[in-house]
């Protein structure tokens, strides 16, 4: 399961379910993946097994865009998560 955590206008913190749990194996790491409507990854992180969150940063205010995850486990086998959609805040700047 993942999660979206906090959103600013810039940026989006996610957190996702430890994969250990669910399969019985231990998580290597998790391929975070960010796109924007129907455009390839704009962002994508790699965390440890063990981090759980992360902050995504660099966004354009007032976006949609979809998350996903990929836990990994200790295998080398890959497991998705289901795809979150997130929209960042609007801009509090004032011109």
């Amino acid at each position: 399961m993942v999660a979206v955590a906090n959103t600013s206008s810039s940026s989006v913190s996610i957190q996702w379910t430890n994969l250990t749990s669910l399969v019985n194996r231990q998580a290597r790491n998790y391929m975070i993946f960010l796109n924007k409507d129907n455009e390839s990854a704009l962002a994508n992180k790699i965390t440890y097994g063990n981090q759980l969150t992360t902050e995504l940063t660099g966004l354009s205010h007032s976006t949609n865009y979809t998350v996903m995850v990929i836990g990994v486990d200790e295998l080398g086998q890959p497991y998705r998560s289901m795809v979150v959609n997130v929209t960042t805040q609007e801009s509090k700047e004032h011109f």
